[in-house]
């Protein structure tokens, strides 16, 4: 990571929580039934949840799918297991 005049090591934490948020997020709505395995809302569920909600779901599958999570890790220079995460993040709570 390239010095700027900012905390690396903090910068890296408060990644390393947005991921940790979003693996968690991502968990809790696979529990609750609200997103299908490619974080995806389900359909059945369009005018049952709130338009600003539906949005915070619809932005896991850019998360996961669509590069977010390896922008992150790039950002930070994280060398994080992408992949396992990832696993990690479709898994339910029990």
């Amino acid at each position: 990571m390239r010095s700027s005049g900012y905390d690396e090591t903090a910068l890296r934490d408060l990644l390393c929580c947005v991921i940790e948020q979003a693996v968690a997020d991502r968990r809790w709505a696979v529990t609750k039934g609200i997103i299908d395995d490619e974080a995806q809302p389900l359909p059945q569920l369009e005018g049952k949840v709130k338009a600003n909600k539906h949005g915070a779901w619809v932005s896991l599958h850019y998360f996961f799918y669509k590069g977010g999570l390896e922008t992150i890790c790039n950002a930070g220079d994280l060398e994080l297991p992408i992949g396992t995460i990832k696993e990690k993040s479709k898994e339910k709570y029990e």
